[in-house]
């Protein structure tokens, strides 16, 4: 099982990925954040293996940290 979070601050999408993940049994979801702040908690308790992260959401992260800076984790973190 691959473990996920989802942040986004646009509730749309953020669901609308929950509901992919959900019925895709190779995944499971973990947590979702509505901003930077809370996306970071999520992922230092959880330690998922992927974190979808909305680049531009408000909170500690967004445009001005990218994932790579925001987290200090092994394996790396990459954006696309």
């Amino acid at each position: 099982m691959i473990t996920v979070v989802i942040a986004d601050d646009h509730d749309i999408y953020r669901h609308g990925l929950s509901m992919l993940l959900h019925d895709d049994e190779r995944f499971t979801l973990v947590g979702e954040a509505k901003n930077g702040d809370e996306a970071l908690s999520l992922i230092r308790e959880q330690q998922p293996d992927i974190a979808l992260l909305d680049l531009s959401m408000p909170g500690q992260g967004g445009s001005r940290s990218p994932p790579g800076s925001m987290l200090k984790t092994s394996p790396p973190a990459a954006s696309f």
